[in-house]
């Protein structure tokens, strides 16, 4: 199975995908169809391990959070019980995500954003 890439405009763009559709539908084939972003960006990791309640600030465009401690605590209002992780993927689409809010009063939250 060969991979077809090719340099997309945003002109090209819309052709690029109607033909990318037909040929999954009627080969099978797999292709990667990849545009320029209109601006680039310069994306930072960021990694904190709290043990008190706080928030992370709106604009992330990934969230990984992971309760490494040893009690359950609080993310978005919902329990995150020990060992356990809550993911907020990045998008193709670059969507950022709003204040996340969290409580990891007695335990220990491992949180990793890109922005």
């Amino acid at each position: 199975m060969g991979l077809e890439t090719q340099n997309l405009t945003p002109s090209t763009l819309p052709v690029a995908t109607k033909i990318a559709t037909e040929l999954v539908a009627t080969e099978h084939r797999q292709i990667v169809v990849i545009a320029p972003p209109t601006t680039p960006r310069v994306l930072s990791a960021i990694r904190s391990r709290p043990m008190i309640s706080g928030t992370i600030a709106a604009g992330a465009r990934m969230v990984s959070i992971t309760n490494i401690g040893t009690a359950n605590g609080i993310v978005a209002g919902q329990p995150l019980e020990v060992d356990s992780a809550l993911e907020y993927p990045m998008t193709m689409l670059g969507d950022v995500y709003g204040a996340i809010a969290y409580d990891a009063s007695g335990t220990k939250f491992d949180i990793l954003e890109v922005r």
